[in-house]
């Protein structure tokens, strides 16, 4: 048992599984309605008043940071994260991709933390149903029967070391999950297969025409690392992606399930997700933008992740069944509550998966500027800003992870939409001014 893992346990004998976390909410906008202090609110308030910089493993810092990771979730939230969602948002704005589709982006990323994403304004005033996303229970982190803990964790196939932070995103191996959400956010397939298995094509269960259907997945779990992280113990049935369900008694059964094909048609039918002239949001964009959270949860991960221990694999006592693990020493509850803080909010430096993030979206959204098809989603006559510019690196930060790393939320929100304000983007919507009115 590794030390942090045994300080854990001393603070925290009782704690049990709870909402996960990766690029976690980091604040979030109360109405004047709400049973919560109206205005912004940080999260990890106490944690960063201690002064809790990255590496720390002091025990008021561990004990203020989980102390509030186990709130960070709900069915619907006025919360959003500095990396899953305005991130997005600004690094597409700089590539780019005209507003009302880079808000849908931003949106799309926050909403598979929750089953829903709820807007609302910086008054924290809820913006109406067209702004919100449609249901997603189906791609939800904690969604154990429809492989969220694999999902969530961005594990790679197979027993073998990777490197998270800069994954091979075309890898139908090692990668085959994220190589498979890839193709089908950038609309290259339709299929979407549950922790990306398909049919075997040359012996891997990548790559095919058929998801693995009739097949399970049984999760394996230390109960040392299960704090936080979606470890659950329950095997699912494989097959195509479900988008969203409703739930039976206590959730154990699926019903009225939206599969990954008929997404389109989830939007068509929904009265959420409407583009200002009433259409809804292209089903690309909703895609992507579910793509941009799965490529900041795999980085996110890394420490455990990129262990040969950590994997899921053909299961060697049921043929054409499939297990999962994860390292016990790297993996633990502790580290990953603390690996999440350090994230957004702190002094120099930012955790590693932060800039690993902002450069796959980056590099992402470029790349899906340049498809064959994609033109009517960007300003055609402008110029990228660089990579430089916008993110820079841990030496000399760029201008986007200089706001991400303030401690004081009101600093790191504003400074945000400061951002956005002074590169000539267009507001996030909701967002034109702060609450008083005043323009950022």
């Amino acid at each position: 048992m590794s030390r942090h893992t045994f300080l854990f346990l001393c603070l925290f004998p009782s704690w049990g599984p709870f909402s996960v976390l990766g690029h976690l909410e980091d604040y979030c906008v109360y109405g004047h309605d709400s049973a919560a202090t109206s205005g912004l609110q940080n999260f990890f308030h106490d944690a960063s008043s201690e002064g809790c910089k990255y590496g720390s493993y002091r025990p008021e810092c561990i004990k203020s940071v989980v102390k509030v990771a186990a709130h960070t979730f709900n069915a619907t939230s006025p919360c959003r994260g500095a990396v899953h969602f305005d991130a997005v948002y600004i690094v597409a704005s700089a590539v780019g991709i005209l507003s009302e589709y880079a808000y849908w982006l931003a949106a799309f990323s926050q909403a598979i933390d929750f089953v829903q994403y709820a807007a609302v304004d910086s008054c924290g005033r809820d913006m109406g149903i067209s702004w919100w996303t449609p249901p997603l229970r189906g791609l939800m982190r904690t969604s154990a029967a429809t492989g969220g803990s694999l999902r969530h964790l961005g594990m790679p196939y197979g027993e073998t070391e990777t490197n998270g932070l800069q994954p091979n995103i075309t890898d139908f191996v090692t990668e085959g999950m994220l190589a498979g959400y890839r193709q089908w956010a950038r609309g290259e397939r339709d299929l979407l297969c549950t922790n990306g298995l398909t049919e075997e094509v040359a012996g891997i269960p990548f790559g095919g025409s058929k998801c693995a259907t009739g097949r399970w997945m049984t999760p394996h779990a230390n109960p040392i690392i299960q704090g936080p992280i979606p470890a659950n113990y329950t095997p699912y049935r494989l097959g195509e992606q479900a988008i969203d369900y409703t739930c039976g008694h206590d959730c154990n059964e699926l019903l009225d399930i939206t599969y990954a094909h008929d997404l389109e048609a989830h939007l068509n039918r929904s009265s959420a997700a409407k583009m200002p002239d009433g259409s809804p949001v292209p089903a690309v964009i909703a895609r992507m933008g579910t793509y941009m959270h799965m490529l900041a949860d795999r980085t996110s991960h890394y420490w455990c992740t990129d262990s040969a221990k950590s994997a899921y694999f053909a299961d060697p006592t049921q043929p054409g069944n499939f297990t999962s693990k994860l390292d016990l020493v790297r993996c633990n509850a502790v580290t990953h509550a603390m690996q999440h803080y350090w994230e957004q909010g702190v002094e120099r430096p930012l955790a590693d998966q932060t800039w690993a993030a902002l450069q796959l979206y980056y590099d992402e959204l470029l790349a899906f500027r340049a498809m064959e098809g994609t033109g009517l989603f960007f300003n055609q006559s402008f110029v990228p800003m660089s990579q430089a510019a916008l993110l820079g690196n841990k030496d000399t930060p760029g201008m986007l992870p200089i706001e991400i790393m303030k401690r004081n939320v009101t600093a790191r929100v504003g400074g945000m939409h400061r951002l956005i304000a002074r590169q000539g983007f267009d507001p996030v919507p909701g967002f034109e001014s702060d609450c008083a009115g005043d323009p950022w």
